[in-house]
């Protein structure tokens, strides 16, 4: 395991668009960090070494803060799900506006106006109301926030290239108006992830603020939306392992994980 660790950190990807960022992005190269530490953890298996003194290194790492608390605070456990494919800064919006979906009748006709207020960071993400690919259009809140509005929650499980070119997701994303500096949201992120929406309908008004979005610690996502979500993720061929991948894994504590594995590769 010391050696597959070793091996993974030595070739994991490098997040270059962050920046000045010495030590491999989990986040923003999620993909092949995990074929990089499955690919580790099987040529360790077949004999392969590592550079072990892979942590001593002053510039890339900070062994101090890696091992404090070790084996008794477990990062894992604060750590956010996400219920939709697209940048968590997104999420607030996208719950507001679906908390505001039924109780709206939700006719497009019949909006006037849509205003979202959010944490500053926010405006740092692209924000395209035309976004050209589904990267883009993950990184965009008056785009999620249209999406959300003309599709539910299904249009970002999982988001799709025919939303791109929707005639009425786009034109409400140019009519929806954001404002990234609402004062109390101001030096609230991370520990919060806030967001406000209001719509004007029919000449009435519909407001909802979500602090915590549905997967935050805070807000946890229960088991069965866990798996409705491997369901949705899962379609047509995926399905019947995406069954079998959540009888396996609520089987670990009365099993062992082979059967778990062999699913997974």
């Amino acid at each position: 395991m010391t050696h597959a660790i070793a091996i993974a950190g030595a070739e994991a990807p490098q997040n270059l668009p962050q920046g000045a960022c010495l030590a491999s992005s989990v986040k923003g190269s999620s993909p092949w960090s995990t074929v990089t530490a499955a690919v580790a953890v099987a040529r360790a298996a077949a004999g392969a070494t590592g550079s072990i003194d892979l942590l001593d290194r002053p510039t890339a790492f900070d062994v101090a803060a890696i091992c404090q608390d070790l084996s008794k605070r477990w990062l894992i456990t604060e750590t956010y799900q996400k219920p939709y494919a697209s940048c968590r800064y997104t999420h607030p919006v996208i719950d507001a506006i679906l908390q505001l979906r039924p109780e709206a009748g939700w006719e497009l006709s019949a909006i006037q106006s849509i205003n979202v207020e959010i944490f500053p960071e926010a405006e740092k993400l692209p924000n395209n109301v035309a976004p050209s690919s589904l990267e883009d259009a993950q990184f965009s809140v008056p785009f999620a926030a249209a999406l959300a509005v003309v599709k539910g929650a299904s249009g970002f499980r999982p988001l799709l290239p025919n939303s791109l070119v929707d005639p009425r997701v786009l034109d409400l994303a140019k009519r929806i108006s954001i404002d990234y500096s609402a004062v109390d949201f101001i030096n609230t992120f991370p520990a919060r992830t806030s967001a406000r929406v209001l719509l004007t309908i029919n000449d009435g008004h519909l407001g909802a603020q979500v602090d915590y979005p549905i997967g935050d610690v805070a807000n946890p996502m229960t088991i069965e939306a866990i798996e409705q979500k491997l369901a949705d993720f899962g379609r047509d061929d995926a399905q019947s392992k995406a069954e079998l991948l959540v009888a396996e894994v609520k089987a670990l504590r009365r099993s062992d994980s082979q059967r778990l594995l062999d699913l997974l590769i």
